[in-house]
């Protein structure tokens, strides 16, 4: 792995064996409430039996606190995995937040292609066609009733989650 020249890790990561993995899955169930570091900036926060995973590391001198997930959902080696993978675009100037939040992003926006909500296929569909609706479709007729019938009632739902019992009771009162 090769380090960015702006990136500092926090915890060692960079640095020997001596200052990863300090914690073992046995402790880690025995363990009270607080902070414990297994180094390379993977920390674990417990509380009661519960727990969360944080990776702290520092880029372009901006210290920063990654959630990597819950304990009950992450054993200590599936924090290592997610704990390096982060390190990983630190060590290549990249920031592992942004990063996780443009991933997130795209995948949404690819979700909305492929599903979109009602009121945006209504909109899609109106502008299609527009052409050859009069006025441009513009005089309020195909659109009013929608806007106050339908959209409001279908208004957060994904195409893929409405049915025919739906439209008929958006229908219904016109």
């Amino acid at each position: 792995m090769r380090k960015h020249p702006n990136a500092r890790l926090s915890g060692g990561l960079i640095g020997g064996p001596e200052t990863m993995r300090k914690l073992t899955a046995v402790q880690i169930k025995n363990f009270g409430d607080g902070k414990y570091q297994d180094g390379g900036g993977l920390i674990l926060i417990k509380k009661g039996d519960r727990g969360k995973w944080i990776y702290r590391y520092s880029l372009f001198e901006r210290r920063r606190e990654m959630g990597l997930g819950s304990l009950q959902d992450f054993s200590l080696a599936e924090a290592r995995k997610r704990r390096d993978a982060a390190a990983a675009l630190v060590a290549q100037g990249v920031d592992p937040i942004d990063d996780k939040r443009r991933n997130e992003a795209e995948q949404k926006a690819a979700h909305d292609r492929s599903d979109p909500l009602f009121k945006d296929m209504v909109d899609l569909t109106l502008a299609a066609i527009a052409d050859t609706l009069k006025e441009g479709g513009e005089s309020g007729r195909w659109k009013s009733p929608l806007l106050l019938h339908v959209i409001p009632k279908l208004r957060g739902k994904r195409m893929s989650q409405i049915g025919s019992h739906h439209i008929e009771e958006a229908l219904r009162p016109i």
